[in-house]
């Protein structure tokens, strides 16, 4: 069973044969899911196996934007269209993006993996024909994890609600839905014994519902060099063991999250569904504070929509408001001597500058409460400071929290740059301590593996080099080793299929809703903190008022309140699924805009669709779908006269915000 999602609207929905879009009488086109670890020498190497069908009468996108770990690397795409298996490539970012959507316009079947924030990526499927099915496969690979005697990897599947404005396009944000999304999961390691919280394996094997993450515990596991090799032919080593136990004293500020949100279940089901993710915080703290020396200096913060310093574990306020997780970094930065601050929370604000924090000299370890919890953001923070990422696996945080404690017992250091090819790199990731070297001599013991792991072992090597390297050795490195990152991206393009007339219909997969998710308007909000809104700081405008009074019809009130996923039905001018009052305001503007209708006179089209592509080119910024439209109308149109016409119906470019 790929996916079920009930329309509220139609009681009847669950019966129909197949799977549909909340709301929609759409076809779901995630058809299949399978997902294969492996464990060799303190890696993991997942490969996530993806079937998408195309049961509608036209051309489809299949788009799925999904949570990564953020010290994962991608190294491999590919896709299997028809008996063709095509193998993605990596460009420079804008590049694969601007390849695919030629091949989007062109009519082109496409896969683009990208890097939408750090810890957050997307997989577009583009030009789906009707009655086609395309396998995808991507690869990622990371350390493993220690936390004490835990040796661990966590795979996360889904997200829950997040605070704050996005910023990714709508296109492209992170939603989730009541959907069943399930998979067929393999487990294996090259020694020790796997097992996976939650999941009976057989013969290494489960069926698993995609609503929590998938955490594989590693026992009797011992460290191992793994031999890989680079792109230039280098051999490459990779050492990965557990840190060991630091000496020096902590000065550290301990934030906690106090958000609405940290109320939610810690983890989904009925066994622990009594515990928060706060409950689980404060037991975590109890044992580490309880372990912390009498010349450690610690102090403890709160926050939820505001910042406080705590006495005690007492004074704790309890789960309530907002999550505005940079404001409470920043004053925690600026308040506090501290030179390191560690914060425990579930990660789910977009509310910080991870650019503007990492100025301030500090380093961030972040430890991550809940099922549902989201490394981006927070651990791109950590990883950019020094500091490391600790995790915390269903409802026992003492193992992560003592593990972020021992973490920062440890003398920062900064890793000098790289110029040239790289030689050696060291890091600490989630409590281990990984070593990379180019150019050893292979012993003669060393063990036999595959090429595709080998250019595996040597990616993940590279990966931890770019981050000291100059913007455009790095760039150079990514691409020569088919690395995702944020600067590159892995495209593939189907030359030898059928191509299609038509611009694909937008269908976003969502992520299935998470075990342990609870609505966000159910929490408590706090009456006495709320502010009134603040409308003399908002600057005036009156060159908009004045040019907006010269349009025919202003339809700048419109830019961002469109759905465009149906770019094929928007391009032809049909307007069945708009608004009412848009559909009044289009028909206008086509009937009485002198310079709508003298460009549509110009290229040969009427006026109606020339209204549409106006505000698809004004809502372009915003949306993948509005650009496409733009382009497909107005591409090869004179600059000056979509201007006048833009100008006409309130759309001049000038004047929007």
């Amino acid at each position: 069973m790929p996916a079920l999602i009930e329309n509220p609207l139609d009681p009847l929905a669950r019966f129909k044969d197949g799977a549909r879009i909340r709301g929609s009488d759409h076809p779901m086109p995630l058809l299949n899911t399978a997902i294969d670890v492996r464990i060799m020498g303190g890696l993991a190497v997942v490969r996530t196996e993806r079937v998408f069908r195309n049961v509608e009468d036209s051309s489809i996108e299949a788009t799925i934007t999904f949570p990564v770990p953020v010290h994962a690397t991608v190294v491999a795409l590919s896709a299997l269209i028809g008996a063709r298996n095509l193998i993605g490539q990596a460009q420079r970012k804008q590049q694969a993006r601007a390849r695919y959507e030629r091949a989007i316009d062109d009519g082109k079947v496409t896969v683009l993996h990208e890097e939408a924030i750090r810890g957050v990526h997307i997989l577009s499927v583009g030009n789906i024909p009707p009655e086609t099915e395309i396998t995808v496969v991507n690869t990622w690979a990371m350390p493993l994890s220690c936390q004490g005697n835990n040796v661990w990897l966590r795979i996360p599947v889904t997200v829950g609600e997040i605070y704050g404005r996005s910023p990714l396009p709508d296109s492209d944000d992170l939603v989730h839905a009541p959907v069943v999304h399930e998979a067929n999961l393999t487990v294996s390691t090259d020694e020790g014994f796997v097992s996976v919280r939650d999941v009976t394996l057989e013969g290494g094997r489960a069926r698993v519902t995609l609503d929590r993450p998938i955490d594989v515990s590693v026992s009797g596991w011992v460290p191992s060099t793994l031999y890989g090799t680079s792109s230039d032919g280098r051999t490459v080593t990779l050492e990965i063991n557990p840190a060991g136990q630091e000496d020096a004293e902590v000065n550290a500020a301990l934030l906690l999250d106090q958000s609405g949100s940290m109320g939610e279940a810690a983890v989904g089901g009925r066994r622990h569904r009594a515990l928060t993710k706060h409950d689980v915080m404060v037991d975590g703290l109890r044992q580490m504070l309880a372990r912390q020396r009498t010349t450690d200096q610690i102090r403890l913060w709160q926050f939820d929509s505001e910042c406080q310093p705590a006495c005690s574990l007492n004074d704790l306020w309890g789960p309530r408001g907002g999550t505005e997780i940079g404001c409470a970094l920043e004053t925690v930065a600026a308040s506090c001597p501290a030179s390191d601050i560690v914060i425990i929370t579930d990660g789910k604000s977009h509310h910080l500058d991870v650019q503007a924090l990492a100025r301030t000299g500090k380093r961030f370890t972040a430890i991550l409460v809940g099922e549902d919890s989201l490394e981006a953001q927070i651990g791109h923070l950590a990883a950019l400071t020094g500091g490391e990422i600790f995790v915390v696996s269903g409802v026992e945080a003492a193992d992560a929290v003592i593990a972020a404690l021992n973490a920062i017992r440890r003398p920062r250091r900064i890793q000098p740059p790289i110029e040239g090819s790289p030689t050696v790199v060291a890091g600490r990731i989630g409590g281990m301590g990984v070593t990379a070297r180019w150019g050893t001599d292979l012993p003669q013991d060393a063990p036999v593996i595959d090429r595709a792991t080998a250019r595996y072992i040597g990616a993940v090597a590279a990966a931890l080099a770019i981050p000291n390297m100059d913007a455009a050795s790095a760039l150079e490195l990514a691409e020569a080793h088919n690395i995702v990152c944020h600067l590159t991206s892995l495209v593939l393009v189907d030359e030898a299929g059928d191509v299609t007339d038509s611009l694909p219909t937008q269908r976003r997969v969502p992520l299935m809703r998470p075990a342990s998710f609870r609505p966000m308007l159910r929490e408590s909000v706090h009456a006495r903190r709320l502010c009134a809104p603040l409308f003399d700081a908002c600057p005036e405008s009156p060159v908009i008022l004045e040019n907006v009074a010269f349009s025919k019809v202003d339809l700048s009130h419109w830019v961002g309140r469109i759905d465009w996923s149906d770019a094929e039905a928007l391009r032809q001018g049909k307007t069945k699924t708009l608004p009412a009052a848009l559909k009044s305001l289009l028909a206008k503007a086509a009937r009485e805009v002198d310079e709508v209708r003298a460009l549509a006179q110009a290229l040969g089209i009427k006026p109606i669709v020339v209204v549409i592509a106006l505000l698809a080119k004004a809502s372009a910024d915003q949306n993948r779908n509005a650009a496409r439209v733009f382009r497909a109308v107005l591409g090869s149109a004179d600059p000056d006269q979509i201007e006048a016409a833009s100008y006409a119906v309130g759309l001049r470019t000038s004047w929007l915000w």
